[in-house]
């Protein structure tokens, strides 16, 4: 594995961490809540689907295998939002709504991307990240500064998603390496958000 490899598997690791804990926080506020009940599967299994799907088709592979992991990252993003949106533990916001579409405006630069392919359906798992994170700002419970945190997470998913077409995934340059803490730092700033929503939770419920 290069480090182009390393570093992306260890922000899959991160992005199914901060699966988990969104499921804790939907898991105990589930005991109150009827909506809460229903959205414990279908994020993990999906996060799980886009980290293989991601992690596949990263290596030099073609033919049906590759199509495989494709397949998986078309899907999982779709398995992460259905649960959520069908019990409306996510509702979007104005704010999301712009984030959404300059992300999806990223479409216009794929084919500068050396397999655009990949990129596309790599560009819904970035949604869905940008769902996740949203799903957690509605929440009454924040503080100001976790507010602030999520915030500031959903917009560096943004600037990433428009940066990483000039990450060299073969031999990490400095510039690479910048743009990738970009996606590091929005997902750290998720986790440590989700870490605290859930501690609150825990000590008052």
């Amino acid at each position: 594995m290069n480090g182009y490899q390393i570093i992306m598997s260890i922000d899959g690791a991160l992005t199914l961490l901060g699966i988990a804990y969104v499921l804790f926080i939907f898991k105990k506020l589930g005991r109150y809540s009827t909506t809460g009940r229903t959205v414990m599967v279908g994020p993990l299994f999906g996060g799980i689907l886009i980290a293989i799907g991601f992690l596949g088709s990263m290596q030099v592979i073609k033919g049906s295998v590759r199509t495989f992991f494709l397949v998986l990252l078309l899907i999982g993003p779709g398995i992460v939002m259905y649960p959520l949106n069908r019990t409306e533990m996510f509702i979007p916001t104005k704010k999301f709504t712009l984030q959404f579409f300059l992300m999806l405006l990223t479409l216009f630069i794929f084919p500068r991307f050396p397999d655009p392919s990949v990129e596309i359906f790599y560009l819904g798992t970035l949604l869905a990240l940008l769902a996740l994170i949203h799903s957690l700002v509605r929440l009454r419970i924040l503080s100001p500064f976790l507010r602030y945190c999520l915030t500031a997470s959903s917009w560096l998913l943004v600037l990433y998603s428009w940066l990483r077409v000039f990450v060299n995934k073969t031999s990490l340059n400095p510039i690479s390496v910048l743009i990738l803490l970009v996606y590091s730092s929005a997902l750290m700033l998720w986790i440590y958000s989700a870490m605290g929503i859930y501690d609150y939770l825990r000590r008052w419920l």
